[in-house]
């Protein structure tokens, strides 16, 4: 195993070289490189401190010694060509990375045999790296998996094509890459899966129909000696069938972080919405699917959220289905939440404050945003909402107490709502963001409060975790299996994405059926 193979080199006092870039550069230029001390450790699985992470496993199902040709980051579309360093025996590919393999002392575990089709239309110096961009493609598919190097000391023969074709290819796969890394759609068998990558490649040019024939006489041979295909996960089985997700970037969306949500809440879920205050990339058109809606709001870089809940909840009724709405940087325990009935309201219960004597409620709270920022009283405000409400919804906020016990702000990242409560929700949001501005976490109490009774509402276990918890591996290890959510993983950073991927591989292998 990986882990074995790390620590077998740190006893053996095997060395390391310095990093050559600062954090800011990994976050934002994560190309692959193995000089690379922090990097690398977060591709093979450890924190910082050389710690193995060991809730987070990686199965090795091709592997093959370290080439010295074109590694390509999906995102950032850079070559990286390096030499041989001192580094660990073994190493781990990040999953957003393609790298090339070639088809010489390459070790496929039975999971990949699926992958051993050289495609014949490329010409044999570029088949095996097209046949490994189409294998590490479909990684996602299977949890856990991985496309390991083994070192071997410098070898030129490892190089995968000769100098002529290296342009022509290499600006081809600039291209491909954008397009691989997830799938538009959910299969109901894995070699569907393999076919529509087989079609991307087609519909680009880089395959033809002879590569899609011998594909399915491959697989037709396969069959034909007993073998049995990567199972893939079961959404029959769980809450999130007629469930929309949308996912909702509050200062922008980074086109790395785009890809790795969908890479994983696409197995899971048949329409996503991904809502965003601030920049976007401008290449999402190459691989945003059909089914994916990506929306830009106003909403104060998260203060106002309301409005992007108004908007998905607006775009469930279009479709006639419930809806989930979580924050861009959360894991969400899909599993733990299937202990939840679909037909209530599923929300973290905040603050309770007495609100019968104005003055003394003012003199004794603590919570900043009742005031401040830039002089917004958002109190007086949150009176004047009151005041303003149909005489039926007052009723239903003293049903939970109001005005001498009410929960008065609550967490505004993650709220899941049902089909059939979601026209109340929508009209509670329409009236308050007609009246005025409030801060979401003011709003989200009130609207609960005037849309549904207490007895329909579910607690999610809260899990939100601030400043250095967010690189406590303990604690998030923890949490993620007790809680329904954890807040705080940045996908902008690899630390958040790689440990975010590894929980997210824990959700499908449970629902995976072999």
């Amino acid at each position: 195993m990986i882990h074995e193979a790390l620590l077998e080199a740190e006893k053996s006092q095997h060395s390391y070289m310095s990093p050559r870039f600062s954090d800011r550069d990994i976050s934002e230029n994560p190309v692959w490189d193995p000089s690379h001390q922090t990097i690398l450790n977060t591709l093979i699985g450890v924190n910082k401190a050389g710690q193995p992470m060991d809730f987070e496993s990686c199965t090795p199902i091709i592997q093959q010694y370290l080439p010295v040709h074109t590694t390509w980051h999906s995102t950032s579309g850079e070559l990286q060509n390096f030499e041989y360093v001192h580094h660990p025996k073994t190493l781990a590919i990040q999953k957003d990375t393609f790298t090339p393999y070639n088809a010489n002392a390459t070790a496929h575990q039975y999971d990949a045999f699926w992958s051993l089709l050289l495609p014949k239309s490329v010409g044999r110096y570029t088949s095996t790296l097209w046949r490994s961009y189409v294998a590490q493609s479909l990684f996602y598919l299977i949890p856990d998996a991985c496309l390991v190097f083994v070192y071997p000391g410098t070898n030129a023969a490892s190089s995968m094509m000769n100098d002529d074709a290296d342009q022509s290819v290499l600006s081809k796969s600039v291209e491909a890459v954008k397009t691989l890394t997830y799938l538009p759609e959910m299969f109901d068998q894995f070699e569907q899966a393999v076919l529509h990558i087989y079609r991307n490649l087609l519909n680009q040019n880089i395959f033809s129909m002879n590569d899609i024939d011998y594909l399915n006489a491959w697989f037709s041979d396969l069959k034909s000696i007993g073998y049995v295909f990567p199972s893939l996960p079961n959404k029959s089985i769980l809450w999130t069938k007629d469930v929309q997700l949308c996912i909702m970037f509050n200062w922008g969306a980074k086109e790395h972080s785009i890809r790795t949500l969908l890479a994983y809440y696409m197995r899971f879920f048949d329409r996503i919405i991904l809502l965003y205050d601030g920049e976007w990339p401008n290449t999402t058109e190459h691989y945003i699917p059909k089914n994916v809606q990506y929306i830009a709001i106003s909403t104060y870089n998260g203060w106002f959220q309301q409005k992007a809940l108004y908007r998905c909840l607006k775009e469930g009724v279009k479709h006639g289905i419930s809806s989930i709405y979580v924050a861009d940087d959360m894991f969400i325990n899909i599993t733990k939440m299937s202990d939840f009935s679909k037909s209530t309201v599923w929300l973290t219960r905040g603050v309770y404050y007495n609100f019968s004597n104005p003055s003394e409620f003012l003199s004794n709270n603590s919570w900043r945003w009742w005031k401040e920022p830039k002089g917004w009283n958002f109190y007086e405000k949150f009176v004047r909402v009151v005041n303003s409400l149909p005489m039926q919804w007052k009723q239903n906020l003293e049903a939970y107490g109001f005005p001498g016990k009410m929960e008065a702000h609550s967490i505004a990242d993650i709220i899941y709502i049902p089909h059939s409560l979601t026209g109340h929700f929508i009209d509670a949001i329409d009236h308050i963001t007609n009246m005025t501005e409030l801060f979401c976490e003011i709003v989200y109490p009130l609207i609960i409060g005037i849309s549904v009774p207490e007895s329909q509402t579910r607690q999610f276990e809260q899990g939100n975790l601030w400043d250095n918890e967010r690189k406590n591996i303990t604690l998030l290890k923890e949490w993620s299996e007790a809680r329904h959510y954890v807040h705080g993983l940045k996908l902008s950073t690899w630390f958040g994405r790689n440990v975010w991927s590894a929980l997210m591989n824990k959700q499908l292998k449970l629902v995976t059926v072999p």
